[in-house]
């Protein structure tokens, strides 16, 4: 795909690209930009692990104000006419992302995945009416007989702070119930929860896959398919989707 574009494209990696790119892109009518980015979640597992990257020609699809290729491409793919490719993803699914239907007793918790704006996807949403705290008191009032496992989404030492801020701010009624998760286990506790609550975490699509319940509050690039609760608007679907 690059050799066709000769030298007129340009790859970019991360979520924004350099003020120079920004400046050139100005200046040509005919510059592509291909952004590079890290998939939504990563997996370790006895399957293998597995390490996603997404090329996207559109956008960013951690950017929820405009379109990006994955959005296209389930608004219009024709996966009715395209059954090896959808085989494919399916024995991907299966390898990597089990499904759980072992008793309850096996995924007694729901996961909450709180953000700050060092995630991109909370970032770009400006997705900041709902507060750590109250995502996670909203999740333990809908399932009161339920534990709670939080995954903080954040960069580098912010994750820290906002575990410390969100044991003081919860208080003394919820030190029982609740757990902080470690990024190595992330993965396993979001595909074996009851159920699954966050803002708009690219982290929840696992529990997606693994057809947990996720219930989201702001655009995410899996909201809006039909696979999700959604309690908040989500632009640019025009078609529901299934997994199978």
């Amino acid at each position: 795909e690059f050799g066709k574009l000769g030298h007129n494209a340009v790859v970019c990696w991360g979520s924004s690209p350099p003020p120079s790119l920004s400046a050139l892109a100005r200046e040509t009518e005919q510059l592509v930009v291909a952004h590079i980015y890290e998939g939504p979640f990563k997996i370790d597992s006895d399957a293998g692990k597995l390490l996603p990257y997404v090329l996207d020609w559109t956008g960013l699809y951690v950017n929820t104000r405009r379109g990006c290729d994955l959005e296209y491409f389930g608004n219009a793919f024709p996966f009715e006419h395209n059954a090896a490719l959808v085989r494919a993803c399916a024995g991907m699914r299966e390898k990597y992302i089990p499904e759980f239907t072992a008793p309850d007793g096996w995924r007694h918790y729901v996961a909450v995945i709180v953000q700050d704006r060092s995630d991109q996807s909370f970032a770009f949403a400006e997705a900041g009416q709902m507060s750590p705290a109250e995502l996670v008191r909203l999740a333990a009032a809908e399932h009161p007989d339920l534990a709670v496992k939080i995954i903080v989404s954040a960069t580098g030492d912010p994750s820290d702070e906002i575990e410390s801020a969100l044991r003081q701010e919860l208080g003394a009624e919820f030190t029982d119930r609740i757990e902080f998760i470690p990024e190595d286990e992330r993965f396993h506790v979001l595909v074996a929860a009851k159920a699954v609550f966050t803002v708009n975490s690219p982290l929840a699509s696992a529990a997606v896959l693994a057809r947990r319940p996720v219930t989201v509050f702001a655009p995410c690039f899996y909201a809006g398919w039909g696979l999700t609760e959604d309690r908040g608007t989500v632009l640019r679907r025009n078609r529901q989707l299934g997994l199978d």
